[in-house]
């Protein structure tokens, strides 16, 4: 048997949802009205599309072309350094790290690019030191990467985080 509370708890909560609904779409239109029914908006749209026209216009034009052409030409150039150049340079800013000298490097010609390959072989050193060095070297030229990397745990320290490795860094400078 319904009670009157029960009724009168539907009647209000049916009141609270059509008032909701009714407040949510006078929102909705509102904000239709507001952002797209305005007269300047065609305008901007239309000025956008123009500016968007003509830098696409101006980035497809020959120059453009050539000028990014030259840029991908010139990017591993523009430190003028050498592979153990940097590898030297990179060793003294990072303390813990060392290697056996470097051996002579003879660049390998392919058309239109030199490719050198260059092997270190690490003295006992903790990983972080490590790995912060390869991120710095790859860092300082974007043309060099890392090849094959090979670590293992130093037997002869007592230390647990003393590795010896050897990396392969290979630089690939356009011509």
């Amino acid at each position: 048997m319904p009670t009157a509370t029960k009724d009168s708890s539907e009647a209000f909560q049916i009141a609270i949802f059509t008032c909701a609904f009714v407040a949510g779409g006078l929102a909705l239109i509102t904000l239709v009205l507001a952002f797209f029914m305005r007269p300047s908006a065609a305008g901007e749209v239309a000025t956008a599309e123009d500016e968007y026209k003509k830098l696409s216009a101006l980035l497809q034009n020959q120059d453009m072309k050539v000028l990014r052409d030259q840029a991908k030409l010139t990017e591993g150039k523009e430190l003028n350094l050498t592979l153990k150049d940097i590898l030297y340079e990179k060793k003294k800013d990072i303390p813990g790290i060392d290697f056996k000298s470097l051996p002579d490097t003879k660049p390998v010609m392919a058309p239109g690019i030199e490719i050198v390959r260059l092997r270190v072989e690490l003295l006992p050193a903790a990983m972080t030191p490590i790995l912060h060095f390869m991120a710095t070297v790859k860092e300082a030229k974007k043309t060099i990467q890392v090849e094959q990397v090979r670590f293992e745990k130093d037997r002869r320290s007592k230390n647990d985080d003393s590795w010896v490795g050897t990396i392969h860094f290979v630089d690939y400078v356009t011509k």
